[in-house]
């Protein structure tokens, strides 16, 4: 146990440190942005410049970049009612508790370090799969949602009347953020920021291309009716595709999953049951090591393979 207090401590130590440093580096990052924004909401009339609710386009693209700052949207994306330092502490958490869970009962560091990774990632994995998740049902809600737009359109009422309608009426999640884009405007923000906030929050090309549409047609005159029935034909055309792409990489994608889990399946087996047959591999950790590598190297390329962009 004097081991194990050892590397607790010393994990404990090497996250408070990592925490330092990204408060010491990204902290001035922050408060600049806070800087921004605040400058710009005491220019901004009325009560968008004292909601937290306005955000502008530009200030909003600030720190975007970058792996934390990707990592920061995709939190947000997600729709969790976390931050991306929340999110660090509970990888952080995890990663201790998976060091001892794999430690304590084997006293190897390399089983130790192995499940301190894979629960050090936990997190993050939960946070894109809800991001997909979320983003899917955003996708298939679109066309429905385009059609009632279209249809408010052509009775004589405005678009931000429209999206008041798709706020109210629809369900979630496309439902908040259309919600969301409609109170920043009640709040003073001009249409093409919250359209373009809108797209910011939510990644989905057919939507991208909607607030596009909306901007050229704000601009330079058009039918809106015309625009969304349009773009509403197209989101059912891509997701047809897409159900069909879905249908014929569906073998590709049930060997990626068979051949990723059986390994590991094979590994836990031999490990409860034939521990001396498996010990010959656990005593050379950088054969082990390099299977593991191997492993992930394959599996990024089925994935890679089977993965279409359209």
């Amino acid at each position: 146990m004097n081991t194990t207090a050892i590397i607790l401590c010393g994990m404990m130590s090497v996250i408070a440190l990592g925490r330092f440093v990204a408060e010491a580096f990204l902290g001035h990052d922050r408060r600049i942005r806070h800087r921004i924004r605040d400058a710009i909401q005491s220019k901004t009339p009325g009560a968008a410049g004292k909601s937290s609710l306005f955000r502008d386009w530009a200030a909003s693209q600030e720190g975007s970049d970058g792996l934390i700052g990707r990592w920061k949207q995709a939190v947000e994306q997600s729709g969790l009612p976390i931050t991306i330092e929340q999110t660090a502490d509970f990888s952080a958490a995890a990663g201790i508790l998976g060091t001892l869970a794999g430690y304590i009962p084997s006293s190897s560091f390399l089983a130790a370090a192995a499940t301190g990774v894979v629960a050090l990632s936990i997190p993050w994995i939960v946070v894109l799969i809800q991001r997909k998740r979320r983003t899917d049902k955003f996708s298939e809600q679109l066309p429905e949602v385009l059609d009632v737009m279209s249809r408010a359109v052509a009775a004589g009422q405005s678009v931000p009347a429209a999206l008041q309608m798709v706020g109210a009426e629809c369900p979630a999640p496309i439902s908040k953020e259309f919600a969301l884009c409609c109170e920043q405007q009640n709040l003073g923000l001009p249409q093409d920021t919250t359209l373009r906030d809108l797209a910011r929050r939510v990644p989905v090309p057919e939507l991208h291309l909607l607030v596009v549409a909306l901007l050229v047609q704000r601009q330079c005159g058009g039918s809106p009716v015309e625009v969304l029935s349009s773009i509403s034909d197209l989101t059912r055309k891509r997701i047809k595709l897409s159900n069909r792409v879905q249908a014929l990489t569906g073998e590709g994608r049930m060997q990626a999953l068979v051949l990723t889990v059986l390994p590991i399946a094979a590994f836990i087996w031999l490990w409860l049951s034939q521990r001396d047959y498996i010990q010959v591999l656990l005593d050379r950790p950088w054969v082990l090591l390099s299977l593991i590598g191997l492993q992930l190297l394959g599996t990024a390329w089925i994935r890679r393979t089977i993965q279409i962009e359209y």
